[in-house]
């Protein structure tokens, strides 16, 4: 079986409405619509707070002009306890579907 068979096959064993496919393109071109459309996906809201940390930081680290401290963290503390919660609540989905799907659902 060659490989681009096999990707296909798997995707039809993946439940419709389950899966979000982001491309890179458009999440470069529109950071804040796609971020908005991956969590809706994961039904997670982006508040007024997170719109404005992601809008403020949205060339990253490396596009910044360079400073006397180039020791300072990648990510400031409220953005990795933002990223925290997103993640807990990601993992709270995934084993929500899991376990309705051992059941059954």
């Amino acid at each position: 079986m060659n490989r681009k068979l096999s990707k296909r096959c798997l995707f039809n064993l993946i439940p419709d409405g389950s899966l979000h496919i982001i491309r890179y393109e458009d999440l470069k071109d529109n950071t804040l619509e796609e971020l908005a459309e991956v969590l809706r996906f994961l039904d997670i809201p982006f508040t007024k707070n997170a719109r404005q940390c992601v809008k403020n930081n949205i060339e990253g680290y490396y596009h910044r002009k360079a400073t006397k401290d180039t020791l300072y963290p990648l990510l400031n503390t409220g953005t990795r306890q933002y990223l925290s919660q997103i993640y807990e609540q990601v993992m709270d989905i995934v084993q929500k579907k899991r376990r309705d799907e051992e059941k059954g659902y």
